[in-house]
Order: C-alpha cells, then structure tokens, then sequence
C-alpha cells in the first residue's frame, strides 16, 4: 500500500511513499510513528486519511484508497479549516467525536463531498471495526469507544443526507 502527502498550501501531492517506509521510519521518528498507525489498524482496501500540521504548514496523508475517495479527502480539509489541527493538546474521546461529526458536516454541506461516498464510507469503517475487533474477540473499551463513534458519524450522516431508516439505503 502507498500512501499519498498533500501539500495544503501548494495544493498538490508532494509525496508518495510505500507504507513499508513509514513503518522504518515509525522507529525513529514519533511523527510518523502516529501516521503508522492511522494506516495499519486496518485493511489496505479502507479509504483513510489523516492531517496535521508542521512549521506552519498543513499537510493530509491518505492511502491509494483515500486518494480517490472525495469524501477522505474533503473530511480532512474540514478538519483543517475548522481548527482542528496543530493544538498542543490531542483531544479527549468526546472532543474527537464533535470534531468528527463538525468535520463531516462541513465536508458535506460547504466542501459539497458526495453523499453517498461519505455514507458508504462511513459504513464499510463501522464494518471494519466490528470485524476487526468485536468478531474476533479483542473487544477494549477503547475498540467500543471507537465503534460508537464510527457508528454516530454514519447515523450523523444519514441525517445530514435526509436519509430514511425505511428506504433501506
């Protein structure tokens, strides 16, 4: 799997690199060591994104899956335009889940993401989660505390799109 930088301010991508050196690269340097992690908690297949910012700048890492997925991509511009990223301070469990919910709204209603591809998205991540961790018995708190999330971002969603529960979408 590669994984694809996007420079925010020169609004292109400036890096492609196998996940394989950010794993080398995890060992030495605590920055990468976060962005190792975003992307081996699940499959390869999951569209996944992440951004963050450094000297001033603002960057989005995202897998071949998210580079194409509009809805990855427009989630993390969200994030940095609501001031989300470059705080000191990592946010608690419900911090992260209103900044997730702020983030996916915004991609949807300002950023104008498609709607479908954010609520698939968010379903086939609620998937992964239950397959990855409840299925297979290593359930935490942390792992339940993620999957709710994962699940209020998609009922969030579902409202946002004016989904309804009887049209089986």
């Amino acid at each position: 799997m590669k994984l694809h930088m996007f420079d925010v301010e020169k609004n292109k991508f400036v890096l492609s690199i196998h996940i394989r050196w950010i794993k080398l690269l995890a060992k030495i340097s605590k920055q990468f060591r976060s962005v190792c992690e975003v992307f081996t908690a699940f499959r390869e297949d999951i569209p996944m994104g992440l951004c963050f910012k450094r000297d001033g700048q603002y960057y989005i890492f995202m897998n071949d899956t998210g580079k194409v997925n509009d809805y990855v991509f427009k989630h993390e511009i969200a994030h940095i335009k609501l001031g989300h990223v470059g705080k000191k301070e990592k946010p608690g469990i419900i911090e992260r889940m209103k900044q997730e919910l702020e983030a996916d709204k915004y991609a949807l209603e300002v950023l104008k993401c498609k709607p479908l591809l954010m609520w698939r998205t968010l379903s086939v991540f609620c998937d992964e989660i239950d397959e990855k961790y409840f299925r297979s018995g290593h359930a935490d708190d942390s792992c339940y505390a993620h999957y709710l999330m994962a699940l209020n971002r998609l009922h969030h969603a579902e409202e946002l799109m004016g989904m309804n529960e009887d049209i089986g979408i």
